[in-house]
């Protein structure tokens, strides 16, 4: 009568397990899940002329984005505590008297229905803008399409005089 060593017999069993599992991982097919386009804007009028969205459409993004503007933009007691923080002429006057990061431009997602963000000068001077948690969008960033009119502002804005043939708009 044979014996069988059951404690080796389900180590093996569960080893050949686990093996089968991780055979079916990382050979599924490639995702074919394109990246959401994004545009840099600095209208309604601007966005809808990129022709990826109605102006309707574009309208209600942004209107969302300056709501966003006015309800979460830093503030600052005065424009000079303003421009220490945010750079020269970089600030605007809220209707309470104080001062925040000027509006300059708009991210727009180009989803159904497109979504809009608040875009600020950059504080160090780069060509290109900033969200309201600091992350820099540059000119340069292929993954972006940037207007003619933001392009323009945001190398105005950097110094670099305005933008006569560098756009990717």
């Amino acid at each position: 009568m044979a014996t069988t060593n059951f404690p080796n017999y389900l180590a093996v069993l569960s080893l050949m397990t686990g093996v089968l599992a991780l055979a079916g991982c990382g050979a599924s097919e490639p995702q074919s899940e394109t990246p959401i386009e994004r545009g840099v804007f600095t209208s309604a009028t601007d966005c809808a002329e990129g022709g990826k969205r109605t102006l309707e459409q574009c309208s209600a993004a942004i209107t969302a984005a300056v709501a966003e503007h006015e309800r979460a933009a830093a503030t600052y007691p005065s424009l000079k505590s303003c421009e220490t923080a945010e750079g020269a002429d970089k600030c605007e006057r809220t209707d309470t008297k104080s001062f925040r990061p000027r509006l300059m431009a708009f991210l727009v997602r180009m989803t159904d229905p497109p979504a809009a963000w608040p875009l600020y000068p950059t504080i160090k001077g780069e060509a290109g803008f900033r969200t309201g948690d600091n992350t820099i969008l540059l000119s340069e960033d292929e993954s972006l399409t940037f207007s003619r009119p933001a392009l323009a502002a945001a190398e105005l804005h950097a110094g670099k005089g305005s933008a006569s043939s560098s756009y990717n708009f």
